[in-house]
């Protein structure tokens, strides 16, 4: 989606793992959220996008292996969901 907005609730900057004490991170999980579609579009589902860490760890600047671990923390907190894509130039699929 290219339009719209995203309500963050405030408790969200004082969070251990994407809270503003880590403002990369901060900043990647509100950019996270962003993309989750609205309604569901095609094969994505609502909560759900399509993105390779490449892309996601590029626009940021960030090194892919410092993404990697953020994504595992967020995975392991049960913040995310990710379905691999099958091959490593394929978007995984994000859930929120």
């Amino acid at each position: 989606m290219k339009d719209g907005y995203i309500l963050t609730h405030r408790s969200t900057f004082e969070h251990p793992i994407v809270g503003e004490h880590r403002p990369l991170h901060c900043l990647l999980w509100i950019r996270m959220v962003s993309l989750a579609y609205f309604k569901t579009k095609g094969d994505i589902q609502r909560g759900q996008f399509k993105a390779t860490y490449r892309q996601l760890a590029d626009r940021y600047g960030i090194p892919l292996s410092s993404f990697r671990d953020f994504k595992n923390e967020l995975v392991g907190a049960g913040m995310l969901a990710v379905e691999t894509g099958s091959t490593l130039r394929q978007p995984s699929t994000t859930t929120h």
